[in-house]
C-alpha cells in the first residue's frame, strides 16, 4: 500500500493510501453554483490520477463546468 501527498495552494496537504500509483492530482477552487447563485472560495483535491495525461483530461472537464455550476480555478499538481 503506497501513501501519497497533495499540497494544496493554501498549503494544506490532504493524503491518500491506495495499492494504485497516482503521479497528479487535480485541484479545484472557487466553485459557482450557477442554481443557487453562491461563490465557494475553498481550493479542494476533486481528482487522483495516474498520469499527467489524466490528469489534465479531468481537469479539462472540471473547467467545462456541468448542470450546478463550474470552478473559477482548477490546476494539475504532482503527488508526492
Amino acid at each position: 500500500m503506497n501513501t501519497y501527498t497533495a499540497t494544496l495552494p493554501n498549503g494544506e496537504a490532504v493524503t491518500r493510501k491506495s495499492a494504485r500509483i497516482y503521479t497528479h492530482a487535480v485541484v479545484v477552487e472557487g466553485f459557482m453554483n450557477t442554481r443557487k447563485g453562491q461563490h465557494e472560495e475553498e481550493p479542494g483535491l476533486l481528482n487522483w490520477c495516474g498520469s499527467e495525461a489524466l490528469a489534465q483530461k479531468a481537469a479539462d472537464k472540471a473547467r467545462s463546468g456541468g448542470p450546478s455550476g463550474y470552478w473559477t480555478g482548477v490546476q494539475v499538481i504532482e503527488v508526492n
